[in-house]
């Protein structure tokens, strides 16, 4: 009889590779369900009412899921351009918000207030889609995509 495997643990500072993480995580699936469903209605509602939709967006956002399967529910929104943007807000009163643009690159806006400080710190530019977890690490916000 062999061994059980030894239970996955994740490099810090490193994504999670999509093959080590259990596809029968109900979490995981209903994160990503939430997300599906909500794409859907978007595109739904853009045809409907004649609103630009990216699909250009869409490839980068879904390559986002695909990278961060165990990515925190968030909340999707259609921004006037057509472009996908997704925002977080955890309990500390944190805020990140990410829109997805064409050509692979991500726009990033970020609210935290940091242990030592009252003040809250804002931060925002774009970079890469696989920048983008060195700039929520910078901000102690690395667990959004990893929890």
């Amino acid at each position: 009889m062999t061994a059980p495997a030894p239970p996955f643990r994740p490099i810090p500072g490193h994504a999670t590779p999509r093959a080590a993480i259990p596809e029968s995580s109900a979490r995981i699936r209903r994160s990503r369900t939430r997300f599906e469903r909500r794409l859907r209605e978007l595109a739904r509602e853009a045809e409907a009412e004649g609103y630009p939709f990216s699909r250009d967006s869409e490839t980068v956002f879904r390559r986002f899921l695909d990278e961060y399967p165990a990515l925190e529910p968030g909340r999707l929104f259609l921004m006037n351009d057509g472009n996908l943007r997704a925002t977080w807000k955890e309990e500390r009163g944190s805020h990140v918000g990410l829109q997805f643009l064409p050509d692979e690159r991500v726009q990033y806006v970020i609210f935290t207030r940091r242990p030592s400080s009252r003040t809250v710190s804002r931060v925002h530019g774009d970079d890469t889609l696989s920048g983008i977890p060195r700039i929520l690490a910078a901000y102690d916000l690395r667990h959004v995509l990893e929890p």
